[in-house]
């Protein structure tokens, strides 16, 4: 917490750390779940259904990069505070999300360290001995052994331009799945898998792995179903985690339908009523019935404040709380049209069944 506030340089960073901070300390009241809802991606190895997402991009600030990194570390700890301090014990980050320091001391914080899953993700693929560094960057930055990490996407994007050493080839897909292999190995993660691949990089990777991969992240919502690869998933027996459930009603991505639009969707908000639920339940409902689980960021209108009314509502979903949906409603809500992807700038694979 003290590094935390140190890293927040100017007095306008600091006045908002201490307001963040006092939000997730008020988390506390939200209560605590007694019985998760959670999903065994390896023998012994149980991830909740309901992870918190951590990747907020930072505002514009000087002096970059330090300004914009502590406001990522500030806004990962006060929503990992917030989200463990109300029950939660799921979390997804990332190297990539300039937040796990932040995370970190979350959860070092919370007096439940042991009982947290934690998820994160190396940058790409890359040769054998950079995919190690960045695994060890994530142990060291995390302070703990990963419980599950994960290859982020393969393909260039406009978002993650791919620097000299990162090209989205089949010698790369092999080294960087090679040294998650061997970190799984060695006791350094308990699970291991991939994010954004399309088809064609699974079966690449199917072409020389010893051990699959436990889980794929990928875009996932109503508005996005990715039918092809779900299916895929399913043959293999790899687990599906839907990142932008709620297809990123907090607008970051700046592309794909308008914000909210899914949340206000007639057939969503007509599921919803009829089961009594919130529409934000209803969709995370509809893919932790299918058998995936999700990561919802819990942001407010500002982004850098925790929605404690989001966090009860996600965790009634994790905790058994909330009431199921019948199979008619997730026929209504699996019926709904796919719209464009939320964020194209990354797993755009036009794949088809």
């Amino acid at each position: 917490l003290q590094f935390l506030y140190l890293i927040a340089r100017s007095s306008r960073q600091r006045a908002t750390f201490h307001k963040m901070t006092r939000l997730a300390i008020l988390a506390a009241a939200a209560g605590c779940a007694s019985a998760m809802r959670t999903f065994e991606l390896a023998p012994g190895v149980e991830m909740p259904a309901v992870l918190l997402g951590t990747g907020y991009m930072p505002p514009d600030c000087d002096p970059k990069p330090a300004c914009q990194n502590a406001w990522q570390n500030a806004t990962g700890y006060a929503m990992t505070k917030a989200w463990l301090a109300a029950g939660g014990r799921g979390i997804d980050t990332a190297w990539m999300y300039n937040d796990q320091i932040g995370v970190a001391a979350a959860v070092a914080e919370s007096g439940v360290s042991d009982e947290v899953f934690v998820l994160t993700k190396i940058p790409g693929v890359m040769n054998y001995s950079t995919a190690m560094n960045f695994l060890e960057q994530n142990v060291a930055q995390l302070g703990r052994p990963l419980d599950a990490v994960i290859s982020h996407w393969c393909d260039a994007n406009a978002q993650h331009p791919l620097p000299p050493g990162f090209a989205c080839t089949e010698a790369h897909i092999w080294d960087t799945w090679r040294a998650l292999e061997d970190f799984y190995r060695a006791g350094k993660a308990r699970a291991i898998g991939v994010s954004n691949y399309c088809v064609r990089h699974m079966e690449t990777l199917r072409k020389n792995f010893t051990i699959a991969p436990q889980l794929h992240q990928i875009e996932r919502s109503p508005y996005y179903e990715q039918e092809a690869m779900t299916a895929y998933c399913k043959e293999h027996g790899i687990h599906i985690q839907g990142y932008a459930p709620l297809n990123d009603a907090d607008r970051q991505s700046g592309s794909g339908p308008a914000a909210h639009a899914l949340l206000k969707d007639p057939v969503v908000t007509a599921v919803a009523a009829g089961a009594g639920v919130t529409p934000g339940q209803a969709l995370l409902l509809w893919q932790v019935q299918r058998g995936h689980s999700v990561t919802p960021r819990v942001g407010g209108l500002n982004r850098t404040t925790p929605n404690l009314q989001h966090i009860r509502e996600n965790l009634a979903v994790v905790d058994g709380t909330a009431p199921l949906l019948s199979e008619d409603a997730l026929r209504r809500l699996d019926a709904i049209a796919d719209r464009p992807k939320t964020w194209p700038t990354a797993g755009l694979c036009h794949d088809t069944l």
